[in-house]
Order: structure tokens, then C-alpha cells, then sequence
């Protein structure tokens, strides 16, 4: 309560004892005018203390769902602001592409409909000219975008029709971003978008995972060298299908870019999803060892906090475990809510990171935070267009 507030409090107080006395003194010594007239001021100093104890009420309770709203106003200022430090730090290092769209649309959907770029009329493109190139070696691991796994489905393999993204993993902690996922969208003739999930499902299709996979590698080489060189620890997450790894010109191709870039290879953290790792062949666990070997770093994708064995998953090399938010969350009972919380001890004293992903909501975050220690998704920012360019330039920089 305020000083104004106590003052008014007090002399009306003072007010109220003086008509208490001035009635006690009309019954003792006047008549009955005196007593009527003492009834009707004490009657009148009652309503006058309801009526400021009720104004005083509402006013508190006003004040405080004023507090209320500028608090919240408070949180979501700088939760924008952390986004916008986030964008803002990606836009520093010159990685991504600056979408010149209307005002008012979103980042996602500018960078997605702009007019697309001229193709190369080249029935095969050479290393001199692949977009791939991080360094001579990297360009001369590049697939080429006519293989022959499939004449109706390697044209889409063509290099130039490939964009990064990324998309930052921050620490729930203080907002502070960490890694990022990176994830390749294939851009249509007509300008349209095909998504990282519907590119995996048809390369499945067609059996060109591990072309998919070391596109992506290379292609993420050259941003991840950037990105070294202006914050320590940051590293790119990378998928791998089960036929990946257990293909031996994949798992060749991966060795010879993590040998010939070696001041990378702890930045790249290559995710394989609990599913996929429970249905290796033997060829896929012998190319996983050999990834090992060379000191890659492994996340485990999609887990269910059911099945993995964290202390055989840290002898492997794995350093991460990501899971959905959902997961994590929406335990069905206290038994399954107690077993994830052990999960998740087990894990961090194993010396694996929990990630949460696919995290949309404060309520979501404040849910996890417990149990996770990362996290990505649209909360923190959503998956932003890296410049196309960047390969070429770091390619020419590197050979300079």
C-alpha cells in the first residue's frame, strides 16, 4: 500500500474514533437531536470507510493485472528480442540469404517465393563448377548430378536446385545459441519448395539416401568452417539413414571429407534416429564403428527415452540425445514421467545432452526444462535460408 494510501487510512480512522466519541458523548450528556445527529455522522463515516476500502481494492487489483500485462509484455519483448539477436548473429556472418519480400509476410515463406535462379544448361556438371565445393577435396566428393541409381529420380539430385538451411539449437538455460540443424530444401522450376522430410521420403524410395546424406555434408562444410571461426564449440547436426552408413562409398566418401578437413570434423555431429540405429545391418554397424573411429561425434535422433542403453550410446561416441517436446512432456503416467526424469539423469551422467525438439510454446519450454538442456524450434527461430553463394565463396577462398 502506498504512503498516500496509509495517510487517508489514518485520518480516516482518526475521523471515525471522533464520531464515536462525539455519539458517546450526545447519549451522556444531550438530548435525543444530539443522538440522532451522532447516529446519522457515524452512519455516514461507515459508508465513507466501505467506500474508500472498496475503491482501494479495485485499485490494487487493477495495479496488479496492470503488472501482470507489462510483465508478460516484458517476457515476450525479450523472447523477440533473443530472436532477433539470434537472426542477427546469423546475418553477421554472412551466411544468410537476405529475403526482400512484402513487409508483413514471414521470413520463411519471402525466402521460399522468391523468383528462382537461371539453370546451368549442363548435361554434367563438372567439380570446377559444383556449388558443393568447400575445398579442392570437397569438390571432388561432390556426387555427380547424373548419377545412375535411377534415370527418373537422379535428375533431382542436380546441385544447383539444392538449398541449406539452418536452424539454431539453443541452450533452454539462457537462450544462448549452440549448434544448428542443417537441412537441404529442393527448389522447383516454378519456384516452389520441396521440405527436407519429403526429399528423404523419395530418396528412400529410390535408394539415393546416401547421396542425399553426403550432399548435405558438403554442402554444410563450408558454412560450418564460417561459423568455427567466429564461435567456439558450434557444430551442425546432420542426418544419416540406416543405408547410409551401410554403404561403403557413403561411409568412404564421409572419411575422406573428415580426414582432408579435420579442423571441421568436431563440428560435425552426425544424428542417426533411434529407429535406424536399432536396424542396423552388419555392414551399418561396421560403418558407424569406422565413423567412430575417426572421432565423429553421433546424436541420437527421434528417441522415446525407451530402449537405449545411454552408457553403450557414450561408448559409441554419441554426445546427444534429441527428442520431441512431446516426448518429453506429456508423460502418461507418474511411473512413465518418473522413468523419463531417470532417462534424462542417466543420460547427463553418461555425458550426453538432452536435446528438445520441435518446441512451439513458453509452456512447452517450461515443461522440459528440467530434462532438457537444449532446444529448437519455432519458439527460438524457425529454419532460415543460407546464401547459396556461400559454397563458391569458401570453395575459392579455400583453394586460395
Amino acid at each position: 500500500m502506498s504512503k498516500s494510501h496509509v495517510t487517508m487510512t489514518v485520518v480516516l480512522t482518526m475521523l471515525f474514533l471522533a464520531i464515536v466519541g462525539f455519539c458517546v458523548w450526545s447519549v451522556i450528556e444531550g438530548g435525543s437531536t444530539e443522538l440522532i445527529l451522532g447516529g446519522a455522522i457515524i452512519t455516514l463515516g461507515l459508508a465513507q470507510l466501505i467506500s474508500f476500502t472498496a475503491r482501494d481494492q479495485a485499485l490494487t487489483s487493477a495495479m496488479r493485472r496492470v503488472s501482470d500485462i507489462m510483465g508478460a509484455y516484458g517476457a515476450l519483448s525479450r523472447e523477440l528480442h533473443s530472436v532477433s539477436r539470434r537472426v542477427s548473429t546469423m546475418e553477421s556472418y554472412g551466411l544468410l540469404e537476405r529475403p526482400d519480400g512484402q513487409p508483413g509476410r514471414s521470413l520463411v515463406q519471402r525466402s521460399a517465393e522468391r523468383s528462382p535462379r537461371p539453370a546451368e544448361p549442363a548435361p554434367a556438371p563438372s567439380p570446377s563448377r559444383s556449388a558443393l565445393q568447400s575445398s579442392p577435396r570437397v569438390a571432388s566428393q561432390a556426387p555427380p548430378a547424373n548419377a545412375q541409381r535411377g534415370n527418373g529420380a537422379s535428375h533431382q539430385f542436380e546441385e544447383e536446385r539444392f538449398d541449406l538451411y539452418l536452424e539454431p539449437i539453443v541452450q533452454i538455460e539462457d537462450g544462448a545459441t549452440r549448434h544448428y540443424r542443417g537441412s537441404l530444401s529442393l527448389r522447383m522450376t516454378d519456384g516452389t519448395r520441396v521440405g527436407m522430410e519429403t526429399i528423404q521420403h523419395q530418396a528412400t524410395k529410390a535408394g539415393l539416401m546416401p547421396m542425399l546424406d553426403i550432399l548435405t555434408v558438403t554442402r554444410v562444410l563450408p558454412v560450418l568452417r564460417r561459423l568455427m571461426q567466429r564461435q567456439r564449440g558450434v557444430g551442425i547436426f546432420c542426418t544419416a539413414s540406416a543405408a547410409s552408413l551401410a554403404d561403403r562409398d557413403f561411409i568412404q566418401k564421409l572419411n575422406s571429407l573428415i580426414s582432408d578437413n579435420s579442423d571441421l570434423a568436431k563440428g560435425l555431429i552426425i544424428e542417426v534416429k533411434q529407429q535406424a540405429l536399432a536396424e542396423l545391418s552388419k555392414e551399418g554397424q561396421e560403418g558407424l564403428a569406422k565413423l567412430a573411429e575417426l572421432g565423429v561425434t553421433f546424436c541420437l535422433g527421434d528417441a522415446d527415452g525407451h530402449g537405449a542403453d545411454v552408457q553403450t550410446l557414450s561408448h559409441l561416441g554419441f554426445h546427444y540425445i534429441a527428442m520431441d517436446v512431446m516426448t518429453l512432456a506429456n508423460a502418461s503416467s507418474k511411473q512413465a514421467e518418473e522413468k523419463l526424469n531417470a532417462f534424462a539423469r542417466d543420460a547427463s551422467f553418461h555425458g550426453l545432452e538432452v536435446i528438445a525438439g520441435n518446441v512451439s510454446t513458453r509452456t512447452e519450454l517450461a515443461a522440459v526444462s528440467t530434462r532438457a538442456g537444449l532446444g529448437h524450434g519455432a519458439l527460438f527461430s524457425p529454419p532460415r535460408l543460407v546464401r547459396h553463394e556461400i559454397a563458391a565463396s569458401s570453395a575459392a577462398a579455400a583453394a586460395a
